[in-house]
């Protein structure tokens, strides 16, 4: 039901423009996306414990696109590796760190995804 500018009641139907299935592919690997690293996000946040209180929202978004920007570049073998709920503080800060680089880049370079890999590894 809608109310036009007149006041009056209409009954129209919408339909949904049909998705091909590259559409679909892309919603299904951003969701995938999005799951991991809030996934991710949680084992951090258990693990560093009172202390997540001292990252701020803006480094706390940088974190989450970073964690993003790895997911997106590295083999899925590699991501569930990664052990998040072993992660420091100190490692919290470095992932930020390299984060506002790639931010200030527009673009991650291989040496980028390397080191913020050997900082992911630490925590095996």
């Amino acid at each position: 039901m809608i109310i036009n500018w007149g006041g009056d009641i209409t009954h129209q139907w919408f339909l949904m423009p049909r998705s091909n299935d590259s559409d679909l592919g892309r919603r299904v690997f951003v969701v995938q996306k999005e799951k991991a690293v809030e996934n991710a996000l949680d084992k951090i946040r258990r693990r560093i414990g009172a202390d997540w209180c001292s990252i701020s929202p803006a480094d706390c978004d940088v974190l989450k696109e970073t964690l993003g920007e790895i997911w997106t570049s590295i083999e899925r073998p590699r991501w569930s590796t990664y052990r998040f709920s072993k992660l420091t503080l100190a490692d919290i800060y470095s992932l930020v760190a390299a984060g506002k680089e790639i931010r200030e880049k527009h673009y991650m370079t291989d040496a980028m995804l390397l080191s913020l890999d050997q900082i992911l590894i630490r925590s095996q």
